[in-house]
């Protein structure tokens, strides 16, 4: 006979284990950003972003997102560093064609539904 009772670790212990593994992950997340932010050179990086020419930035505007990197953060980036008017524009043409590759690899690469 097979017994159901699940001694004394049960699901709590696998509750408690599961948060120290969410925690451990956070925790080492904060360390790495914070190595990140120590490390980060203000001047190069604003240096960098003056010499970043907005076609190039675009283009993977509008094709990184189709393989999961999430859209937002290339908007925000776009106008701060494009400014307003190239920024809007820029991401209004990206994001058009990105729903255009979306569809297309839905509709072409995708099987039919069952």
């Amino acid at each position: 006979m097979v017994s159901t009772h699940e001694g004394s670790y049960g699901a709590t212990g696998r509750s408690a284990w599961r948060w120290a593994k969410a925690a451990a992950a956070v925790v080492a997340v904060l360390v790495v950003a914070y190595i990140l932010w120590s490390a980060w050179d203000h001047r190069a990086v604003m240096a960098w972003i003056r010499a970043l020419h907005p076609v190039p930035f675009f283009i993977a505007m509008a094709l990184l997102p189709a393989i999961g990197l999430p859209f937002t953060p290339f908007v925000m980036f776009a106008g701060a560093s494009f400014g307003t008017l190239v920024g809007l524009i820029g991401s209004l043409i990206a994001l058009a064609v990105n729903l255009v590759v979306c569809f297309w690899i839905a509709r072409h690469l995708r099987g039919p539904l069952e």
